[in-house]
């Protein structure tokens, strides 16, 4: 059975809108007087440590410290404003999934695993009322590699629920291949769900254990007790 649970934000739970491309691109702006840094630039499955580093090599700046934080904070800050102006919205079935999750089984640990450092993940699923759910985490600001924040997610529902999970305990919600693979590094399930940039197609390629539309679509009680 199921025993921790660790979901995607962008693409998988939510649409930001575009808030948080415009709030990076305004705040590098704001730092460093470049503008459009993300010109041509992909999203889906970034963490936000090798996509800032990324940004840092591509526009020639050496990554100081003191600036960084600056452009940091200033993320921050402009991600709250972008998102109250953005069309963004829950995606189709996450807050019924989750609040099935929540009445059915309040034993299973539910967690976040994202590429969005954590107060940006905050940030963003306060802003769409999800956050309450979610005891735990690995983000964006913990490691640059993704298939170390599932590693990382991983130990914390461990040391959360006091015992080693073997791999089907564990299951990974996401819709990028970014996703399947985070699953597989850990020998977790992986739903897959096709409501963020990558085609249904494209991640039956990758050959997910589940893969669905939306998480409308999903049979909470058939995969949880699988």
């Amino acid at each position: 059975m199921i025993r921790l649970i660790l979901f995607d934000i962008d693409g998988t739970l939510i649409s930001a809108g575009g808030a948080g491309r415009y709030a990076i691109e305004r705040a590098w702006k704001e730092v460093y007087g470049i503008p459009d840094c993300l010109a041509g630039v992909d999203l889906g499955g970034r963490t936000d440590a090798s996509l800032f580093e990324d940004l840092y090599r591509a526009h020639g700046i050496e990554l100081k410290p003191s600036m960084h934080q600056l452009f940091v904070s200033a993320y921050f800050h402009l991600l709250h404003e972008c998102l109250h102006v953005s069309d963004g919205s829950c995606l189709e079935g996450s807050s019924d999934f989750l609040n099935r999750l929540v009445g059915l089984y309040p034993d299973i640990v539910l967690g976040l695993l994202t590429g969005n450092a954590r107060l940006a993940a905050e940030i963003k699923l306060r802003h769409f009322g999800l956050w309450d759910p979610f005891v735990l985490g690995a983000f964006g600001d913990d490691h640059a590699c993704r298939d170390q924040l599932a590693t990382i997610a991983k130990g914390r529902g461990e040391s959360f629920l006091g015992r080693e999970l073997v791999g089907d305990e564990v299951l990974i919600v996401g819709d990028t291949l970014h996703d399947i693979q985070c699953a597989r590094s850990i020998e977790a399930v992986c739903l897959a769900v096709a409501t963020g940039g990558v085609s249904l197609d494209a991640l039956q390629v990758a050959n997910p254990d589940y893969l669905v539309q939306s998480l409308a679509e999903v049979d909470a009680e058939f995969i949880v007790g699988r």
